[in-house]
């Protein structure tokens, strides 16, 4: 399946990364990029909901109908793939950056975003507005 490779690489993932997600071994998503194995139905639609494609669009259909690219801007793509690329600490330390400066921005005491890394229990919805300069 060659646009597995396309998309992860496009995505800014490695193997390892898609693996974990997808709960297989990092060998047997290397075997599923280079055609060596071909991976079960379940499988297969977790990798299309995961890079947002249709199963269709794996299989070799021409048409892509990635969301992401019809509804974001390159430079959206770009800071994604970057994100994705960064290990779960980084990522978490970037989350807390940009929450830190959209509060600062929208001069709010607690963000509705504040919610990565917490489970549902813990998610903040105080929107209180405050005095920042």
């Amino acid at each position: 399946m060659e646009r597995l490779k396309e998309l992860r690489k496009k995505a800014g993932l490695s193997q390892d990364d898609v693996s974990k997600h997808l709960g297989v071994s990092q060998p047997a998503y290397g075997n599923y990029e280079n055609g060596n194995r071909e991976p079960d139905f379940n499988i297969l639609r977790a990798i299309a909901n995961y890079f947002e494609v249709s199963i269709d669009y794996l299989l070799g259909e021409k048409q892509n109908s990635n969301k992401f690219e019809k509804s974001l801007s390159r430079d959206e793509i770009d800071l994604l793939s970057m994100y994705r690329a960064f290990d779960t600490k980084t990522r978490a330390d970037m989350f807390d950056l940009i929450n830190f400066t959209y509060k600062k921005q929208q001069g709010i005491e607690k963000s509705l975003f504040s919610t990565y890394g917490k489970g549902k229990d813990e998610q903040v919805i105080n929107t209180k507005k405050i005095n920042v300069r």
